[in-house]
Formats: structure tokens, sequence, C-alpha cells
């Protein structure tokens, strides 16, 4: 109990962090550390930035658009949507609300096509 207190990171995001590691240890040796490595997180970002803006039409291209994405992914660990929206528009050129939400479900998205290899 004191270490979920200190980590000090809500219920919801413990569930879904576990959730996502199991789906990273999904066809892996067993061996093999639950993290992304960072090609891995460099492909995830690539396809996140991609599904926003060409498929998904929802934001425009921007040069910092990867950055602000890469940000909210690694925010995704510990805070949550609503806290980013609220309290990161500094790193993230307040993004719109919805935005950040399809950011945070595409990300659950892309581990679940990694682990039958299907992203492109």
């Amino acid at each position: 109990d004191d270490a979920v207190r200190a980590r000090d990171v809500p219920e919801r995001l413990q569930l879904r962090n576990r959730r996502l590691a199991e789906l990273r240890g999904r066809g892996r040796p067993a061996t093999a550390p639950a993290q992304l490595s960072l090609e891995e997180d460099a492909d995830k970002l690539r396809w996140v930035v991609r599904q926003l803006t060409e498929v998904e039409k929802l934001v425009d291209p921007s040069v910092d658009l990867p950055d602000q994405v890469a940000y909210v992914l690694k925010a995704f660990a510990t805070i949550e949507v609503p806290f980013i929206h609220q309290h990161r528009r500094d790193y993230t050129h307040a993004l719109p609300r919805p935005v950040l939400w399809r950011i945070y479900d595409l990300e659950e998205e892309w581990e679940k096509l990694a682990v039958v290899g299907r992203v492109a």
C-alpha cells in the first residue's frame, strides 16, 4: 500500500499501464523487458502523428507536433488527459482535449496492433 501511495498515480492509469505492459510482453521472449525500445517508441510516435494528421485529419501537421505528441505519450505513464490539458499547456501548445483523448486511445491501439504485427 505504501508503494502505491508513494507513486501517486491514479488507479485508472495504474490499470491502463498494467494492460499496456501485458500487451508489450506478448510475442516477446520471456526474458525481454516489458518496456519499449527507443526504436519502438519512435515507431509509435510516427504512427500516432500519422494517424492524427493524415488518416483522421484531427490536427494540422506542424513542425513541433511530434514533440508535443512525444511529451503527451511520455506523460501518460503518470498523469491523465484532464491534468495534461489543464496544467501542461506549455508543453502541448494547448492541443484540444479531444485530440489528447485520441492520442490516449491511439497509444493503446498501437500496442494492440504491434502484438499482431499489423502496425503500418
